[in-house]
């Protein structure tokens, strides 16, 4: 059954009443769970009393207004992802209070670059406390394009405890193709289990990359999917 694998996301902001069909598309579907921002959640949690459908939601995404910023200079602005800034720790805080039954959470880079490998490793681990299910977004393909970073990367996230790697945040594009194949040269390496995201339409690219092993697959679009 494809639809347990799928994780319907909306990150766009959507208004009331396109949230309330949202949900009821991802009840219809009776998809695995629904990924959005802050902002939603309250309002969705009420929309999916009594369905087994999961609540998960991003932390260290930037504002929405700065997203076509970054897609247009991914290589200057990409940092602006996992930065945790003093309001980026508040909408963390608030997810996490709103008891969400998973986080997908990007990798803290900028401490990484600056050599914070520890701060990166209790950052986690403090989330990982306090959440029942963490997925940590690495952006293959784009930061870790080095295998000794993304080894190192990996290490930090066994350390920290967390449950699952998410390849990409999809606001940095990548094209089908180009995660199928770092998701077969990275496989051995990629040694936790694995959340397929970005560009991802089609039924046939689903049933691909569960073939690669893959556990959940983050898309927006499930119309032709489902």
């Amino acid at each position: 059954m494809l639809n347990k694998y799928i994780e319907y996301t909306n990150l766009k902001n959507p208004n009331r009443k396109e949230l309330e069909n949202f949900i009821k598309t991802a009840i219809e579907k009776s998809v695995y769970g629904v990924v959005l921002r802050y902002q939603e959640l309250s309002l969705a949690k009420k929309l999916l009393k009594n369905t087994d459908i999961k609540l998960i939601s991003v932390a260290g995404f930037p504002p929405v207004s700065s997203i076509k910023t970054i897609e247009s200079n991914p290589d200057k602005y990409g940092l602006l992802l996992g930065l945790y800034n003093k309001e980026q720790r508040k909408e963390l805080h608030y997810i996490l209070d709103e008891g969400v039954d998973e986080l997908d959470i990007i990798f803290p880079f900028s401490w990484y670059i600056q050599g914070k490998l520890l701060r990166c490793r209790d950052f986690l681990a403090g989330i990982k406390k306090r959440v029942k299910f963490l997925k940590v977004i690495i952006e293959l393909g784009t930061f870790v394009s080095k295998e000794i970073v993304l080894y190192e990367i990996i290490s930090i996230l066994k350390d920290s405890g967390v449950d699952m790697i998410k390849t990409n945040s999809g606001i940095i594009k990548r094209d089908f193709q180009t995660l199928t194949f770092l998701l077969s040269f990275y496989r051995d390496l990629l040694s936790l289990p694995i959340k397929a995201s970005g560009e991802i339409r089609l039924k046939e690219e689903v049933e691909f990359l569960i073939n690669l092993g893959v556990k959940r697959i983050g898309t927006s679009d499930i119309n032709q999917i489902l």
